[in-house]
Formats: C-alpha cells, sequence, structure tokens
C-alpha cells in the first residue's frame, strides 16, 4: 500500500477476506464488505472448495457474524444478485470514493 501511495496512485484496493479479522482494516482508508445471504455462501463455498455441508457450516461459523463486520464498513456490496447487479454496486462506490477527491 506505501509503494503505491508512494508511486502515485491515488486508489488501492485490498482483496482480503479477513481484512477486519486480522485488523489490517486499521491500514485502510476505506472499508467495503461484500455479503451474500447464508445458503448462498454456504453452496458458493461447497462447489468452490468441493467440501460437505457440515464442513461449510462449521467454517462458516468460525468466521466474525456480518452483523460484526458491518461495524468496521463504510459500504456494503450486496452480492446475491447477478455479476451484472455487483458490478454496478461497485462501479457505484467507486465513482463516490473518486467524488471525495476532488
Amino acid at each position: 500500500v506505501e509503494k503505491i501511495k508512494s508511486e502515485g496512485f491515488k486508489l488501492c484496493f485490498i482483496d482480503a477476506p479477513l481484512l477486519i479479522e486480522t485488523g489490517l482494516y486499521r491500514i485502510t482508508d476505506i472499508v467495503i464488505l461484500v455479503y451474500v445471504d447464508r445458503q448462498t455462501q454456504v453452496e458458493r463455498l461447497i462447489k468452490r472448495d468441493n467440501i460437505s455441508l457440515e464442513e461449510a457450516e462449521k467454517r462458516i461459523e468460525s468466521q466474525m457474524s456480518f452483523k460484526e463486520k458491518m461495524k468496521y464498513a463504510h459500504y456494503i456490496i450486496d452480492n446475491n444478485g447477478s455479476k451484472e447487479y455487483t458490478k454496478r454496486q461497485i462501479c457505484k462506490i467507486i465513482e463516490e470514493i473518486i467524488s471525495m477527491e476532488d
């Protein structure tokens, strides 16, 4: 992040699923939290990692709750819909962030 700042870039995105849990959010100016409902989260986890329903549930239960993570978020993206819907949300947030710089 410091290298990118020193090179004059105005934006730097950190894609870190455990950003809040590890405390890395402290080095950011803005936290964007991506949300998906529990059922979709389980289904995607099973498909992505080829694990059982029980393993997926256990992994999710071990994570910080969405409600707790919301306390750290400046923006929340709803990732339950289509990729296009998610992309529109991202573009809107980026536009807002860029407009803060002016």
